[in-house]
């Protein structure tokens, strides 16, 4: 990455090192000797320039940007579809709704006749002096109630008209009570007398709230008259009291009868889709309902269920009609559905909603047989509608989480990041930029960490919380969080980055349409400009040695050799080189170059001198002169492999960070004497 240039200087470095031991000498045809040469070995300014050109991460804006060096890559990072996340949990409902008040066929009158002879004596037809009566008694059975066997009433009167048929005797009910046929109860009583007329009638009304009537009853009556007060009176022929029984604005709350239809059950009410979430059209892209109805009435059922807003494909409201039978019966539980709502709409109809709107119209069937019902008999109802995953939302909806994304976006450091290694890095002004493609047409919200590690390190930074709109946008790393981020690495960078994201849609809570295809994409463009410090910096490599036979034979012909280097440092860059030669077994030979008494076995090449803005003001120079014995050649014959190490330290003061441009520049001259042995014929 950011080493990429010192890198490419360094191999050029080696090479141009070994260059001389490939020199074509021609083999003279003479007696042995010894000759030495002297020869210019090279001249050249390798610049970054030069060392960049086929590294495609590598960048530069020319004079625009000072020729500073970018390490530059952008890559995709995974896109967030909104998808399945359009969607909310089952809605399920457990209810009930009671029969209520019940109907039953009106009770006709009942009239009963007590004739006068029954409780005085005195036959019809008579002239008699009609002398007083009191309390005589009369027991009186009521004909049978045919339109129920036994009804408890919550509210209602029943009322006894009286009329006095017996001329010209006015006469008093002192007491009447009403009784259970069946168990002589006391149904109704009253104990104060009432005194009618000759020739007129009068009303007892009594409370049936909180009375159970059976359908046998009689009545205990006393009656009393003041008699004709002397005088003969002639007594009807029809002399009687009439007793005319009428239920009246009753209300029965069980009943043991045959009942005829009842009045319509009604229930209205709503689902509620979520708290949170308000709509005005919602296309459903998957889901199912399901409405199961469980009859505890003894009546056969029609119920009538109508979804107001929920809108099959064709735009008309769901409705539907469930029959189910009595409660005593098999068919009292009736299910519809699952019902597959692709493709279905609900719609608010206006005004914004967060409810699902339903009717069930309940009507309970007569029939002829004696059954028991009671008011608070109920229907109850399973409404479960789930998987609801919507196509489109019109509304306002709840601030919702997407799926979480981690995408990896690769350093390509390759093996250039295994052998680089350093004690403090300290980069300036590393820069990246999130690119987002919004397609949700409201502001989105994005939660974003980038992870890094090493394989010994791990870190994490944390991006603070950005609102983006629809569209193009750009998410920038705060520049000295994302240094502080990378400087944190010990010893070796990370090779690649993890970008994590939680897309939050809708973080203001505002209206507007939300669609599953849409999708939030992007990439992430990391640039780097190569303005960094390194300290005790370290790059490790191998180069494979090939010598030919002929190489072999003219390398070991070499006595003597000395290699002078003149090298001008125009990096902002300290470089030190130790090499180790290896034969094929891996047995150490020696040092490159050679360590001797005199001879260091590294070649330091100081760094060039920066100004306070990290740019190369005056580059350094160094003369290297590296000695070679015969043995040293010998060794170098046998070398299989070359092991080296450089170490780079920037010259920034405290470590802080060079700029490496493209006009930075290494150049190499220097020359080579060689004692070369020449063989005679023999």
């Amino acid at each position: 990455m950011i080493w990429k240039p010192v890198y490419n200087l360094i191999i050029l470095f080696l090479f141009t090192l070994f260059a001389f031991v490939g020199c074509d000498i021609k083999e003279p045809i003479a007696p042995s000797w010894d000759v030495e040469l002297n020869m210019p070995l090279l001249d050249t300014t390798y610049t970054i320039q030069q060392a960049i050109e086929d590294d495609t991460t590598i960048k530069t804006y020319g004079p625009a940007r000072d020729n500073l060096l970018y390490y530059a890559i952008t890559q995709k990072i995974d896109s967030v579809i909104v998808g399945e996340n359009l969607k909310i949990d089952p809605i399920q409902t457990n209810f009930s709704f009671v029969l209520g008040a019940i109907k039953i066929n009106n009770p006709q009158p009942i009239v009963n006749s007590i004739g006068i002879a029954r409780w005085t004596g005195f036959a019809p037809g008579q002239s008699v002096i009609f002398p007083p009566i009191n309390n005589a008694e009369v027991t009186e059975n009521f004909q049978r109630i045919n339109e129920f066997q036994e009804a408890r009433f919550d509210d209602g009167q029943i009322r006894f008209t009286i009329s006095n048929n017996n001329g010209p005797l006015s006469i008093s009910l002192d007491r009447i009570i009403l009784r259970n046929g069946y168990n002589h109860q006391i149904v109704v009583s009253r104990l104060t007398p009432l005194a009618i007329s000759a020739n007129s009638t009068g009303d007892l009304v009594f409370d049936l709230a909180g009375k159970t009537l059976p359908d046998s009853m009689y009545m205990e009556i006393r009656l009393s008259t003041p008699g004709s007060s002397g005088v003969s009176i002639l007594i009807p022929p029809d002399a009687s009291t009439t007793i005319t029984t009428r239920f009246e604005n009753f209300v029965i709350s069980q009943v043991r009868a045959r009942v005829p239809d009842q009045e319509p059950i009604r229930k209205d009410s709503s689902l509620v889709l979520n708290d949170s979430t308000f709509y005005r059209n919602i296309n459903i892209k998957n889901g199912t309902a399901t409405f199961t109805f469980n009859n505890g009435i003894d009546l056969d059922l029609q119920l009538s269920v109508t979804f107001p807003e929920l809108r099959r494909t064709d735009g008309t409201a769901y409705s539907t009609v469930i029959n189910i039978g009595r409660s005593s019966g098999s068919n009292s539980r009736a299910t519809v559905g699952p019902i597959n709502l692709a493709g279905w709409r609900i719609a608010s109809g206006s005004g914004l909603s967060n409810r699902i709107s339903y009717n069930i119209v309940a009507q309970a069937r007569g029939n002829n047989q004696v059954i028991t019902i009671s008011k608070t008999d109920s229907i109850s109802a399973l409404i479960n509608m789930s998987q609801l995953i919507f196509d489109e939302i019109t509304g306002r909806i709840k601030p919702t989480t997407l799926a979480e994304t981690r995408s990896s976006v690769s350093l390509e450091l390759g093996e250039v990041g295994d052998r680089f290694g350093y004690t403090n890095i300290n980069f300036g002004e590393p820069d990246v930029k999130i690119f987002i493609n919004n397609t949700v047409q409201i502001p989105i919200r994005v939660n974003t960490r980038i992870i890094g590690t090493n394989g010994n390190v791990t870190r994490t930074l944390v991006v603070p919380t950005t609102d983006l709109s629809t569209g193009q946008n750009v998410i920038q790393i705060n520049r000295n969080d994302l240094s502080q981020f990378l400087n944190s690495f010990s010893s070796r960078l990370p090779d690649s980055l993890t970008v994590v994201n939680n897309v939050v849609v809708n973080p203001n809570y505002q209206e507007a349409t939300i669609r599953s295809s849409d999708i939030v994409r992007g990439s992430a463009s990391i640039e780097i400009p190569l303005k960094i410090g390194i300290q005790s910096g370290s790059f490790r490599d191998s180069v494979k040695f090939d010598f030919s036979n002929d190489d072999k034979d003219n390398l070991g012909n070499i006595s003597n050799s000395q290699l002078q280097l003149n090298f001008t440092n125009g990096l902002p860059v300290e470089l030190k080189f130790t090499g180790r030669l290896y034969d094929n077994t891996n047995r150490f030979l020696m040092y490159l170059p050679p360590l001797t008494a005199t001879q260091d076995s590294s070649i330091l090449i100081p760094a060039a001198s920066v100004g306070a803005d990290g740019k190369v003001v005056t580059p350094s120079n160094r003369l290297v002169s590296i000695q070679m014995t015969q043995t040293d050649v010998d060794k170098l014959v046998q070398a299989e492999y070359l092991l080296f190490n450089v170490r780079l330290n920037t010259s920034g003061t405290n470590n802080q960070p060079v700029s490496f441009r493209t006009t930075d520049f290494i150049k190499l001259g220097g020359s080579v004497k060689i004692q070369y042995r020449i063989e005679g014929a023999e």
